[in-house]
């Protein structure tokens, strides 16, 4: 904003004046969110970040929504993901997911944020923009591209808050060890695969298959759609007696 005033900012053992804008907020604010989550981001918060009296943040922003989309915008421009010259779709939606996890894992409640804010003035639009014309150039109905795309984006969005709200959960053999019963052959087996991020990889990787096999293409594990497995039917026996009937 034109004319706005400049505030002292508190520095551990110094003090100098420093020029408050939109940008200074937001990063303010960041240090806020880390700091105490999602909850504690107030208004207030910042403004004591910034050494300043709360009025001093609205010559620059015009409410803490306002410093919520911006903070969103900001993490979402670091997870954009330029669409591949050779059109390989599938290996660059999940490049796509990672990275908007990855985003969101860099500060606490990072999921949250997102859920928390209005996304219409960020890049998620382009974002979405550019998978929609990808996934049409590969063949797809513009509907199912943009179910397909929305998949992708709110498994990883709801995966991640899960994540986020339950840091300490472990894979389900461990939980029902906790419980104090033994856990299943099965699931011994199963869960032992479930290192890292492979549960978020899996599930990112069985939406995308799902879309391939809807288009009719190869799927990530280099094995083509059901109805390209399929046994050729059994040739029909010649018309004629059927098994059981008398001869005349």
């Amino acid at each position: 904003m034109l004319n706005a005033p400049w505030y002292p900012v508190k520095v551990p053992g110094k003090r100098r004046r420093t020029p408050l804008d939109a940008d200074t907020v937001v990063r303010a604010a960041f240090e806020v969110l880390d700091r105490d989550g999602l909850d504690g981001l107030t208004v207030r918060s910042i403004a004591d970040r910034l050494g300043v009296q709360n009025p001093a943040l609205y010559w620059h922003v015009r409410s803490k929504q306002e410093i919520v989309d911006r903070m969103a915008a900001r993490l979402l421009a670091d997870a954009v993901v330029a669409p591949p010259a050779d059109g390989a779709w599938q290996a660059w939606l999940v490049d796509v997911a990672r990275a908007f996890r990855r985003v969101m894992l860099a500060h606490r409640d990072g999921a949250r944020l997102l859920a928390s804010a209005n996304l219409s003035q960020s890049p998620m639009l382009g974002n979405v923009e550019a998978a929609l014309g990808l996934l049409a150039g590969a063949g797809f109905a513009p509907r199912d591209a943009l179910i397909g795309i929305l998949a992708v984006f709110d498994y990883t969005l709801g995966a991640t808050f899960e994540q986020q709200a339950d840091p300490i959960r472990g894979a389900p053999a461990a939980s029902a060890a906790a419980q104090g019963r033994a856990p299943s052959a099965l699931l011994v087996t199963a869960s032992a695969a479930l290192e890292g991020d492979a549960v978020f990889d899996g599930g990112v990787r069985l939406i995308v298959d799902g879309l391939a096999t809807r288009l009719g293409a190869p799927t990530l594990t280099g094995t083509g759609p059901r109805s390209a497995r399929r046994r050729p039917p059994a040739a029909r026996p010649a018309r004629g007696r059927r098994r059981g009937d008398r001869a005349r």
